[in-house]
């Protein structure tokens, strides 16, 4: 007990005071035991920028990563200083990221998101075999971070490698939220992959993600080129209430479109 009390009056907490040049404020109690870079890695996940890229500065001297934090003392004041970084420390970064999210580590995932993974230098989006940040989280099915993405602000039109926005992907994998998602932050229906296939198309397996997507208002000549997917046995085993659905869809059909609610009335769940 005698020798716990000892480390830890030996080991204290350091209180750090980080600062931008821009006026930011940052503030964190650590373990005097550990070093500089875990208190870099710290700050990089504030600012949202690869810890690659940013220096610590203290009396005018770079910290050296190595440095115990229990040797500036208990309390320790910083300067962030951001350098542009190399393209290899933001492509890394993401590679990182791609690889927790192929491997569903989500919490991983989110840590390097807020290290500033899926950017470059000047905010660009980068990509991984073709698919960015949001793609591979909606490929992966994880939603919560599909969903963190979104509500952050990210591109929403980005194509992958196949020419498929977020929302094409999601209705692949059949993700009602993150469709739902989709659509309330205003990502276009009506755009066209590679094969000019339209986000509907790859929805007619879901009728509740049908549903959404007719609520958005698609084009009219999409509607009824893609109507006979609703023939497709496949329909069948949707356990969504067929009424509700004709109604829905009946309301909302021109008469160019009316295909769709012959469709529909063919089936009797």
């Amino acid at each position: 007990m005698e020798g716990t009390d000892a480390k830890a009056q030996a080991e204290p907490e350091v209180l750090v005071l980080a600062r931008t040049l821009g006026g930011r404020e940052l503030e964190f109690r650590l373990p005097g035991h550990e070093q500089v870079s875990a208190l870099r890695r710290r700050v990089a996940k504030s600012l949202k920028a690869p810890h690659a890229t940013l220096r610590l500065v203290h009396q005018g001297d770079t910290l050296q990563d190595t440095s115990l934090l229990s040797s500036f003392g208990s309390e320790l004041e910083v300067f962030v200083v951001k350098t542009p970084g190399q393209e290899s420390d933001y492509r890394l970064l993401f590679k990182e990221f791609a690889q927790a999210v192929e491997s569903g580590r989500q919490k991983e995932a989110r840590d390097l998101l807020d290290q500033g993974a899926g950017h470059d230098a000047e905010g660009r989006l980068l990509f991984e075999r073709g698919s960015n940040a949001l793609h591979l989280a909606v490929r992966a099915q994880l939603q919560e971070l599909a969903l963190y993405l979104i509500q952050q602000g990210t591109d929403l039109e980005a194509k992958n490698e196949m020419g498929r926005t977020a929302l094409m992907q999601a209705c692949i994998k059949n993700s009602e939220q993150v469709v739902a998602a989709l659509l309330a932050a205003r990502a276009e229906v009506n755009g066209k992959d590679r094969s000019s296939k339209p986000a509907l198309y790859y929805a007619f397996k879901t009728p509740a993600i049908v549903k959404m997507l007719m609520d958005a208002g698609p084009d009219e000549a999409d509607v009824q080129q893609w109507s006979y997917l609703l023939e497709q046995d496949s329909i069948r085993d949707s356990k969504l209430e067929h009424e509700i659905l004709t109604l829905q869809l009946e309301a909302r059909l021109s008469l160019a479109a009316a295909p769709w609610a012959a469709c529909l009335r063919r089936f009797r769940f």
